[in-house]
């Protein structure tokens, strides 16, 4: 996790708002009907689903974590 974070988002059910983020490459859907979404940082897949947490740093680096990030 980042040391220090501009922005955390708590991906919702709203893919209309997460797909806005610049860190959101594409979305899909499961079988069951939940959504996930691809992110494109440093040249790999990373993945965030409902409930997970996406968080920029100030070097606009973006990571995503299930636990929400601690306050300064």
């Amino acid at each position: 996790m980042f040391n220090k974070v501009k922005q955390a988002i708590r991906v919702g059910r709203n893919a209309t708002d997460i797909m806005r983020l610049p860190c959101v490459f594409s979305c899909y859907k499961k079988a069951d009907g939940t959504l996930y979404y691809r992110l494109l940082p440093l040249q790999r897949y990373v993945t965030a689903h409902e409930g997970q947490w996406l968080c920029e740093d100030y070097n606009g680096n973006w990571t995503v974590t299930d636990e929400p990030p601690q306050a300064e």
